[in-house]
């Protein structure tokens, strides 16, 4: 972006001048960076696993910038469009994690909050009496299916 200096130079003028000019290069810059960003998504979208449970903390002092990306990936047909869309304002908003004090917690993070304690006691209980998880683990599956197909 081009800017032209003003014609009447006063000292007021000129700062103003200055101070616009400083944006203008911190918003060029910016840009630039938000491009390069883009790029790197791009190339990260193939390689991410969105099923790896993971947690992130801001342990410094200083404000951290966390880019949140919904990445809608190509499908052929109308009908699968129109469901993953759906899916996605409809389905993942439960799944809606707490960024700050007060704001609401997904209906699925809070069920996730439970199993992921079960699936920590299970994995105590494996690593303890293998013979008695595997017993638990099959009956419950045959338990389930018998439940479904009953």
């Amino acid at each position: 972006m081009k800017i032209k200096p003003p014609l009447t130079i006063t000292h007021e003028s000129q700062r103003l001048y200055e101070a616009l000019l400083a944006q203008v290069k911190l918003n060029e810059e910016l840009q630039k960076q938000l491009l390069e960003a883009a790029e790197v998504i791009k190339k990260l979208t193939k390689e991410i696993d969105e099923t790896y449970i993971h947690f992130a903390a801001n342990n410094t002092e200083h404000q951290r910038i966390v880019l949140f990306c919904d990445i809608e990936r190509p499908l052929h047909t109308k009908i699968m469009r129109s469901f993953n869309r759906w899916f996605g304002l409809q389905v993942m908003s439960a799944a809606a994690s707490q960024n700050v004090e007060g704001e609401s917690l997904g209906f699925v993070n809070v069920l996730f909050t439970y199993f992921y304690r079960l699936r920590m006691q299970t994995k105590k209980l494996k690593a303890s009496h293998r013979g008695i998880y595997y017993i638990a683990k099959w009956v419950l599956i045959i338990g389930l299916i018998w439940l479904i197909f009953w």
